[in-house]
């Protein structure tokens, strides 16, 4: 199997599962997704594209119908889009890692259903069936004819950047800190219509100012903002994190 890190033909995977309009299809598209249709390929149905050991592409399956029909490539664009919305909820409570094996869902641009298996898990072609007899009841609900869909190996995806880097838009999961010391920025909040995040208590009182990713600490107190640093102020010991006063020092 070829192995992908987050790297641009795995980021095209990841794109082209969004609802796309309009896109043109040409060889950069169709050579960063060939190793879904091809190394990678576990099983598939209907017209998709066939490439060889080489990922030369041999058919291009629905797609073909795209280079030369514009309406039809948006319509069937956004025909996907609606059956993606229409299954992803009970694809993921009932198949999504760590409950299942599946941990992509989506559609890609050469007007496929692609669905990704973790590499290290195994399936079967009667849980396969399960999954594609669920994407075509919709698909057959909404009128959508031949209908192609892949399952593919995939990586676990893996962050490039760790929690102590600059983080825009802010996370929950990564540091902070105030003139105290460095804290865990938590989950999104929301206090009296306020955005915000949860952290401990320990990184000060109400009204301390908090950094990310960087802080000022007693023992340092010749280490200067860089720009680009954003300042948050704290709105409780709670540590409920003010977006609206988010600002570049």
């Amino acid at each position: 199997m070829k192995k992908w890190n987050i790297t641009l033909s795995f980021l095209f995977v990841v794109l082209f599962c969004a609802n796309v309009s309009g896109a043109t299809v040409d060889d950069n598209v169709y050579n960063a997704l060939a190793p879904c249709y091809s190394e990678n390929l576990i099983a598939s149905y209907g017209p998709v594209p066939v490439f060889d050991g080489d990922n030369k592409l041999k058919s291009a399956g629905k797609s073909t119908l795209f280079t030369d029909n514009d309406t039809f490539q948006k319509e069937w664009y956004q025909k996907m889009h609606q059956l993606y919305e229409n299954t992803k909820c009970e694809i993921d409570e009932k198949y999504s890692y760590p409950r299942g094996p599946v941990i992509s869902y989506g559609t890609d641009a050469l007007g496929s259903v692609i669905i990704g298996i973790y590499e290290k898990e195994e399936t079967d072609s009667a849980f396969r069936e399960k999954i594609y007899s669920t994407i075509k009841s919709e698909a057959d609900l909404l009128g959508i004819d031949d209908l192609p869909v892949i399952f593919f190996i995939a990586p676990m995806p893996e962050l490039q950047s760790s929690r102590t880097d600059n983080w825009r838009p802010i996370i929950g999961g990564i540091q902070g800190g105030s003139d105290i010391g460095p804290c865990s920025i938590g989950f999104a909040a929301t206090r009296n219509g306020q955005n915000g995040f949860v952290t401990t208590g320990h990184i000060g009182d109400t009204g301390a100012t908090v950094y990310q990713p960087n802080f000022k600490t007693r023992w340092a107190q010749s280490q200067s903002l860089q720009e680009g640093q954003h300042l948050i102020h704290h709105l409780s010991s709670t540590a409920m994190l003010q977006l609206k006063s988010l600002k570049v020092l």
